[in-house]
């Protein structure tokens, strides 16, 4: 079964999830109405099954509009980067897994999450449409737990799907509050 791959130029001084809200707000992409989209900035490389697994649990559960991937280290495969946005009560990011954490399968068992990183990220168009987008005022990581936020209150749920595996290069997917910016947003 073939699946049609649109790549569409972008100003590179666009910030990425704008470009990525206005790409599939302003075209149908050939005629083709857009079900799903799978973000992939430069610095990520998904594995071979990497979109087979996250579009099978999407297709499982019909209530998911937002799934993200396991993302491991770019150079080591072994070493965790990131996997899901979560917070503490109180609003305060949890940096779980810590970045540099070795993969021995401790998080297998995560699907449910509050959100998950840009990166490797299968979206639902029309969800996305629906949410308008990202709130880039909050910078990444708080755009991103945004996004997951106002999905919940749509009625739907931000998957984490361990078995989808993405190589990241450092700073890519980022999870956590490691800046005094990431905290405040």
């Amino acid at each position: 079964h073939r699946v049609p791959l649109t790549v569409l130029p972008v100003d590179p001084r666009t910030p990425v999830r704008a470009a990525v809200h206005r790409v599939l707000t302003d075209h149908e992409l050939d005629g083709v109405p857009t079900t799903l989209a799978w973000l992939l900035p430069v610095g990520t490389t998904p594995q071979p099954d990497a979109l087979v697994a996250l579009v099978d649990t999407w297709r499982r559960s019909p209530s998911s509009g937002v799934l993200g991937p396991k993302h491991l280290d770019a150079d080591d495969p072994h070493v965790l980067r990131a996997l899901s946005i979560r917070t503490t009560r109180g609003g305060r990011l949890l940096t779980r897994p810590a970045p540099g954490e070795p993969d021995q399968g401790q998080y297998d068992q995560t699907s449910d999450a509050l959100g998950v990183p840009f990166a490797g990220s299968l979206v639902e168009r029309d969800l996305l449409l629906y949410l308008r987008g990202w709130e880039t005022s909050f910078g990444d990581v708080g755009a991103d737990l945004d996004l997951g936020w106002r999905a919940h209150n749509a009625g739907r749920r931000v998957v984490v799907v361990p078995a989808a595996r993405m190589r990241t290069e450092p700073g890519v997917a980022p999870a956590g509050a490691t800046t005094p910016s990431r905290r405040r947003a």
